[in-house]
């Protein structure tokens, strides 16, 4: 889990420029955050607990486990730099978008450079369109839905939510910040986006029985069904 952490939260990594033991430490915590809710539903599985009907109790629960742990991460990081953590996890979506595009012109010979990086982030708050969330966030990044079939669905959100989708107004907007190749880039990851969300329409209050939840990529044991 410690080694995926640098998909999810290295641009992050990069902006705080932290010696490699504070990154390690913070690291240990970040993972200590991701697995207290999981301990958080194994605990309510042992007392026989369902996620969907104490939801509220849970989601209560698990936020003031990561508040203790943030408080961990505010010491090690001072102020400043854990109010740029706190933006990272509010903002966590646009953050993925943005470091995708850096990735993407990353491969190119028109790479985004470092004055570019703001500015772009801002038009991506300012334009992309929000990806519905299939169920309501809750406290600490959780969201329970009952589901039919096998027994209940626990889904995971992570902070933040889901990448944003580019729009035509972030293609135009980007044009006074990226060049003509930069924003061939843009476009493709445009479509690309189009491409998923025409191949994958979730439904809200709609599942599969027996599909297997997930934590951050940990399986979650689905309870058996009740009794007749």
């Amino acid at each position: 889990m410690k080694s995926s952490l640098d998909m999810r939260y290295g641009s992050l990594f990069r902006q705080l420029r932290l010696s490699p033991g504070e990154l390690d430490k913070l690291k240990d915590l970040l993972v200590e955050r991701q697995l207290s809710t999981l301990d958080v539903l194994r605990a309510a599985q042992t007392q026989g607990l369902n996620p969907a009907t104490n939801s509220e109790e849970l989601s209560v629960l698990a936020g003031s486990i990561q508040s203790e742990i943030d408080e961990g991460i505010r010491t090690l990081l001072g102020s400043e730099a854990f109010s740029r953590y706190e933006d990272f996890n509010e903002n966590s979506g646009a953050y993925g978008l943005l470091d995708q595009i850096e990735r993407r012109l990353g491969y190119t010979n028109a790479p985004l450079q470092v004055t570019q990086t703001d500015a772009l982030m801002r038009i991506i708050q300012e334009t992309a369109k929000p990806v519905e969330r299939p169920f309501p966030p809750r406290a600490a990044g959780m969201a329970f839905q009952a589901t039919a079939g096998s027994g209940p669905l626990v889904t995971m959100l992570g902070p933040g939510g889901p990448q944003p989708q580019i729009t035509e107004q972030t293609i135009a907007a980007a044009q006074g910040v990226l060049t003509p190749s930069q924003i061939e880039a843009l476009n493709q990851i445009l479509a690309e986006q189009q491409n998923q969300l025409a191949t994958f329409q979730f439904t809200p209050g709609t599942t599969t029985p027996g599909v297997q939840a997930t934590l951050q990529g940990v399986p979650v044991p689905t309870p058996p069904p009740p009794g007749p």
